[in-house]
């Protein structure tokens, strides 16, 4: 039986973007790779560039509501964020996105599911989640 759905899903480390990319694949579901929130502030927007990089998908990196994360974000060469911050800020922060070929969302923007995985979610879990998630 094929499925189709669209996700949001959060991932923690190398390896679970890695399998969410593949289930999905198989299973032929889109999916939005997005960090974990906080993550922008302890992994660092580099480290979230380059698992995006390695995945060989797109990763919208969470910048909560701090700008200096979200300008750093672009500078790493990301071009899809997540930015909660006020709405003046909201918007200059779109505009420099805009000239980088990038774009930034808000967390109330989207209408697709969310699926949060754990840190410690496996290829397992992972498959669970999403099957799951698309017969909802």
């Amino acid at each position: 039986m094929t499925m189709t759905a669209e996700f949001i899903v959060i991932v923690h480390h190398l390896a679970q973007a890695k399998s969410v990319v593949r289930i999905a694949d198989e299973l032929i579901f889109k999916v939005q790779l997005r960090s974990a929130p906080g993550a922008a502030a302890s992994a660092g927007v580099g480290y979230l560039q380059a698992l995006g990089d390695e995945v060989g998908h797109s990763l919208v990196i969470d910048c909560d509501d701090d700008p200096g994360l979200a300008m750093a974000a672009l500078r790493a060469g990301s071009k899809q964020l997540l930015f909660a911050g006020p709405a003046h800020l909201q918007l200059r922060i779109s505009q420099m996105a805009e000239r980088c070929g990038g774009r930034i969302q808000h967390p109330d923007e989207t209408s697709l599911m969310i699926i949060d995985l754990s840190p410690d979610d496996d290829e397992r879990d992972i498959r669970s989640k999403l099957t799951a998630s698309a017969r909802s």
